[in-house]
């Protein structure tokens, strides 16, 4: 997540390659979402309508999914720290 309203999604590290990207955005009550605008490989089962809350400098996001680069089941959360 950047700052000024993209993200990137990697499965697998390596040099620069992204598997796929967007934007992001908040909303009222603490809505958050990821709209796909390209990328190298489509993720499978992606959910991108969620919500957000920042809690001690981790950032945690729930009701979404990122997919996965084949079968997998949705994750129930995504926490992000520093």
């Amino acid at each position: 997540l950047t700052a000024d309203g993209a993200f990137q999604v990697t499965w697998v590290s390596f040099e620069r390659y992204v598997d796929y990207w967007g934007t992001w955005s908040t909303g009222a009550s603490a809505a958050f979402s990821l709209v796909r605008t390209g990328g190298n490989a489509a993720p499978v089962g992606f959910d991108g309508e969620g919500r957000w809350a920042l809690d001690g400098g981790r950032l945690t996001l729930t009701e979404l999914f990122f997919g996965t680069s084949g079968p997998g089941e949705p994750a129930c959360g995504h926490v992000f720290a520093r």
